[in-house]
């Protein structure tokens, strides 16, 4: 088989594949050296949702919006060179966030790296600090199968899902990169013609099981007559197990806006601001559930009860979730098991109760009284009543819309580094897999630093709010 017929069926296994595997959107940035990829997705085989971009960081931000709606990997393929740093910013939002999601970089073959070669780096390895999983292919000839490729290609997306995040698989391609009209190669000929469209490797993740003794540490943690839960960001499908969770232990609960969860009071963040308050309202066992949260007060007030109130930690990942250096317990679960260890709650004492459903009125009626002459807590609000889903931006918006509260609204922000670049465009990529108006809420410089992104809005009917 001659280079041009091995890239073709390079590409056109690689976007078979992916379709098998249920990725809900390729988002291309297309060049030379990508172009197996890019003939393979024009083919229209098969219904794998794909659209092109001419940003790569966009397409790459885009992805990560999907992605995060969906909880699926969705996918990145670009071509050569400075293209592949440009995914550096979401992929870094995609580990810290633990978004799955997959790089696809085409490359020039080995031996023109050091070369002084036209659009050759060291791009390999660019996002090796961020991804789960990486791999630098050669080109394929008769010593690497194509079936090495499917086989990478399943065990690059099984790991993006087990693990949280995102990975990497950088495919050489050598000159002359197609097209050819060539047969399906043999070693492909039973895969490419089965009726099920199975993937070649079936990747089976472990059972959603509750750790051995969990339930009796939970029921140990019931006791606490002072107990609260801080419920960090959450990623799909997770909110109704956990909801279940939190209200099945029966103590108060403060929700950050991003956990989209309707349990949890609010004004937390203000209360810490009084020293008597703080006081007052001191637990004597928080269990923090899911990952960071938008308020700096909390994470700065786990960080000063000290030794004397110990936080216990359960998410879903192997990251370490622990800014106050607080967690003297960390378990990982999976959420979607946690309905096993929601029995009957035992009651926390009736005047600690009080004492936080007080605070939830007193915060709601604060909020309602005084929002209408504060400009950007009534800008908050008023997206907030407008919305059935919203993807708030970093910095101020996010914290406003924590503030106030968005009740049943569904949110989403980047808040795994918190950076204000791809804004719009990861909105816009979330907004595909979420119904109902939407909106994204975000800062004029962070519009700014997005402003290519803007048609995206339109594409999928989404409104983008703008606070100066």
């Amino acid at each position: 088989m001659s280079t041009a017929s091995r890239n073709v069926w390079v590409g056109r296994a690689v976007v078979e594949e992916l379709d098998r595997l249920g990725t809900p959107l390729v988002c291309l940035a297309p060049g030379g050296r990508c172009a197996p990829l890019s003939m393979a997705l024009g083919e229209g085989r098969s219904d794998l949702p794909w659209t092109t971009f001419i940003d790569e960081r966009a397409a790459a931000f885009h992805a990560l919006g999907v992605a995060r709606a969906t909880g699926r990997p969705a996918v990145v393929i670009t071509t050569s060179g400075t293209a592949v740093g440009n995914l550096a910013p979401a992929a870094m939002e995609a580990d810290r966030a633990g978004v799955p999601l997959l790089f696809i970089t085409a490359d020039r073959p080995a031996e023109m790296r050091n070369t002084g070669a036209n659009q050759t780096v060291q791009q390999a390895d660019i996002l090796a600090p961020v991804v789960r999983y990486r791999a630098d292919l050669p080109c394929s000839d008769p010593a690497l199968p194509l079936t090495a490729i499917l086989s990478t290609l399943d065990h690059a997306v099984g790991m993006a899902r087990l693990q949280h995040g995102p990975v990497h698989l950088n495919l050489q391609l050598r000159e002359p990169l197609g097209p050819s009209d060539a047969a399906v190669p043999a070693a492909l000929a039973s895969w490419w013609t089965d009726p099920s469209r199975a993937p070649w490797t079936r990747v089976h993740h472990p059972r959603r099981a509750l750790p051995q003794g969990f339930a009796d540490r939970v029921e140990a943690w019931r006791g606490a007559e002072r107990g609260l839960v801080v419920v960090g960001s959450l990623p799909p499908g997770a909110q109704a197990p956990v909801e279940t969770f939190v209200r099945s232990l029966g103590w108060p609960a403060h929700a950050t806006v991003d956990a989209s969860i309707g349990a949890g009071v609010r004004g937390l963040d203000s209360v810490l601001s009084d020293p008597l308050l703080r006081e007052r309202l001191t637990p004597d066992r928080i269990l923090w559930l899911g990952g960071g949260v938008v308020s700096k007060k909390v994470v700065l007030w786990l960080r000063e009860l000290g030794d004397q109130v110990p936080v216990i930690s359960i998410t879903d990942r192997t990251a370490r979730i622990d800014p106050g250096f607080q967690v003297r317990e960390r378990h990982i679960v999976d959420y979607s098991a946690l309905a096993a260890a929601s029995g009957e709650p035992n009651a926390s004492s009736d005047a600690w109760t009080a004492d936080w459903r007080a605070l939830d009125r007193s915060a709601s009626a604060v909020v309602a009284q005084g929002a209408p002459h504060w400009t950007e807590l009534a800008a908050a609000r008023a997206v907030v009543g407008a919305s059935k889903a919203l993807f708030l931006g970093a910095s101020l918006p996010v914290r406003l819309v924590d503030w106030v509260g968005a009740g049943s609204v569904q949110v989403s922000a980047n808040r795994g580094a918190s950076g204000i670049d791809g804004v719009l465009a990861t909105a816009a990529g979330w907004a595909r897999h979420v119904e109902g108006p939407r909106k994204v809420l975000l800062g004029d410089l962070t519009c700014l630093h997005d402003q290519g992104s803007l048609p995206l809005m339109r594409e999928v009917g989404m409104q983008a709010v703008v606070t100066m």
